[in-house]
């Protein structure tokens, strides 16, 4: 059937493979983005990043294919004072409603996002 190098050949790799299939699996379905009253928190795998409310500058539609911490290519991009990060609420319209809910200052604009006045 399979003689001993076949095997430890099988093992080896088994060994590299499965964690790293497993590692990938929990950074690419471990994304979460999480309102507060002051801040949006982007989980994605093993890191959090906290984005103030009252340091986002403009929302917009985006289709970018970047690497982001976005499930879907029905994306957003959010500006904020010292960057921007691309995410992919399941609900965009609940996420706008409930950014500006908190956020006052950021209007409709003609591009169906959101920008501060």
């Amino acid at each position: 059937m399979y003689n001993n190098s076949s095997v430890k050949r099988i093992i080896f790799i088994s060994l590299f493979t499965i964690p790293t299939a497993l590692l990938l699996l929990v950074l690419f379905f471990n994304i979460k983005y999480t309102l507060t009253a002051d801040t949006l928190l982007v989980k994605n795998g093993f890191s959090t990043q906290s984005i103030s409310l009252k340091d986002i500058t403009n929302i917009t539609p985006t289709s970018s294919t970047l690497s982001a911490p976005a499930l879907s290519l029905d994306r957003i991009e959010i500006g904020y004072e010292g960057g921007s990060i691309v995410i992919s609420p399941k609900d965009k319209d609940r996420f706008y409603h409930a950014i500006q809910e908190r956020v006052p200052a950021l209007k409709t604009d003609d591009n169906n996002g959101l920008i501060k006045n």
